[in-house]
């Protein structure tokens, strides 16, 4: 078995030569030397004719750009040959940006082959469908790889993989490229994929990194082409009208700017000076649109009680008076659908928040009472880890009652924690504020609803002289509740500071 492993990976070898070879060779244009010590048949056939053979593939590899493998890989690469390369990355393990990007972007056009030849049907929800395209790629990279099963990962790093669906929810609701490259989300993602460190090779997180890719990468261009029409056509029609090309449109833009965007040279830079391409092109955009020049979204009409939203009233109403009620009292339709598509998500994330804390708890070697969020961090009480830790599922009882409202209460604060953060991060702009001002409001509402249940079970361990529990879960309700007035402090001083 330990030979055909060698002669496994002396084929890897091979393989990444040849593709590093034949790309160098296409990139320069005329044929690459190559030493004669590596260039004989029988180069690699001595343990000194490998090492000497793998100082060339390293000087190669050292060649080869992350972009010009990404443009090779976007147009079609044998299967052999991309398992041979993400099988070279993974064994490398390198930490460094250019060497991460490359088994980024492998792992990427794996799964992009997948998903044209063997993934199922799509399912009618879009988290549904894309957490199982993420395990159908980490079984696909496991097979690669040639593992029995896929390895264990970190706690911290099983959490910090949670935050895809949120990014996948976001680059979901962009509606134009310019909001997009507002959002920062192309940072955050690159931030994330850092703070996985040696573990961004686990294929969990290869798999979920490669289905982001596409996925996020199929509205990127959507948006951008979108926009880069928009541009040029703009341009277009003022010179029909009789503009000059030097034209000003906004400030120091002219018209040349506008009619000289190449989209597909933007596109094949590399990533750092195609970040400054992108916020140039945004501004293009924004200043088409204050000419007139831009195709707005329809707008989302406004709730029947207020024609203009202020982000003051995204607090409970039992904190902020009944002004989350029409003047009639009766609620519209349309409101009502947009709070039940809001509580169904909202559900969702908060059991993932709370499996989540669970995960981390039951790991971790000490009982340590700060747990990582995606954003911040929240600090448990004795009571509420050993909750966490318990396993009362198949129980109809007092304790098990108790544990299951002790996590609910944990994983509300920690919603809202991240929430709140993010929040925070984004008051400033015109509407990436919203989603999370909405889920913080919803998770208002759950608490209401946890804290008379947490009221039933106050009575309960007062009835049977339970005065330890009692005193835990009202310290629980306690931090939650002021939690809550946090959040919605946060919200009305903002949404005065918009009026």
């Amino acid at each position: 078995m330990a030979e055909d492993h060698v002669i496994s990976a002396n084929n890897d070898l091979q393989a990444v030569h040849d593709f590093y070879f034949s790309l160098l060779q296409q990139r320069l244009g005329h044929p690459l030397p190559v030493p004669l010590e590596v260039a004989r048949p029988d180069a690699a056939a001595t343990a000194e004719g490998l090492i000497r053979f793998q100082h060339w593939l390293d000087l190669l590899d050292l060649a080869v750009s992350p972009a010009a493998i990404r443009d090779v890989l976007k147009q079609s690469c044998p299967e052999e040959t991309l398992c041979a390369l993400l099988r070279y990355y993974m064994r490398k393990q390198s930490r460094e940006d250019v060497d991460r990007d490359k088994a980024d972007f492998a792992a990427t056009s794996l799964f992009r082959q997948m998903e044209s030849v063997d993934l199922p049907g799509e399912s009618h929800d879009h988290w549904q469908r894309i957490y199982r395209q993420m395990q159908e790629c980490e079984q696909r990279i496991v097979d690669v790889l040639g593992l029995p099963v896929s390895p264990s990962l970190p706690a911290e790093h099983q959490q910090l993989l949670g935050e895809f669906e949120f990014l996948h929810q976001e680059a979901a609701d962009f509606r134009t490229f310019d909001q997009l490259i507002d959002s920062g989300i192309i940072k955050r993602v690159r931030d994330i994929k850092q703070s996985f460190s040696g573990s961004f090779y686990h294929p969990k997180v290869l798999a979920a990194v490669a289905v982001y890719n596409v996925t996020f990468g199929r509205k990127f261009d959507q948006l951008f082409k979108a926009t880069t029409d928009q541009i040029k056509g703009f341009a277009e029609r003022m010179q029909t009208e009789g503009a000059s090309i030097m034209s000003r449109v906004e400030g120091d833009i002219t018209v040349k700017h506008l009619a000289d965007v190449q989209e597909h040279k933007v596109m094949s830079t590399e990533y750092g000076q195609a970040q400054e391409h992108f916020k140039q092109i945004s501004t293009f955009k924004k200043a088409v649109d204050k000419k007139g020049g831009g195709r707005r979204p329809t707008p989302a009409p406004a709730p029947a009680e207020s024609a203009v939203p202020a982000r003051a009233t995204q607090v409970p109403a039992s904190m902020a008076g009944d002004e989350s009620s029409s003047p009639s009292g009766v609620q519209s339709s349309h409101a009502f659908l947009t709070r039940n598509a809001q509580s169904g998500i909202e559900e969702g994330r908060l059991r993932s928040q709370i499996e989540a804390i669970r995960d981390f708890v039951r790991v971790s070697e000490r009982s340590t009472p700060t747990v990582p969020l995606t954003r911040g961090v929240i600090n448990l009480s004795p009571s509420e880890i050993e909750a966490f830790k318990a396993d009362y599922s198949a129980e109809k009882s007092f304790r098990a009652d108790y544990a299951e409202i002790l996590c609910y209460l944990g994983g509300v604060v920690a919603r809202i924690t991240v929430e709140s953060v993010e929040y925070k991060l984004k008051a400033k702009s015109e509407y990436l504020w919203k989603p999370h001002a909405d889920a913080l409001t919803c998770l208002f509402q759950f608490a209401e609803t946890a804290f008379a249940r947490a009221e039933n079970l106050l009575e309960v361990a007062k009835q049977r002289g339970l005065t330890e529990k009692g005193n835990a879960l009202r310290a629980s309700v306690v931090r939650c509740r002021q939690t809550i007035q946090e959040s919605a402090m946060l919200l009305k001083t903002a949404g005065s500071g918009m009026s």
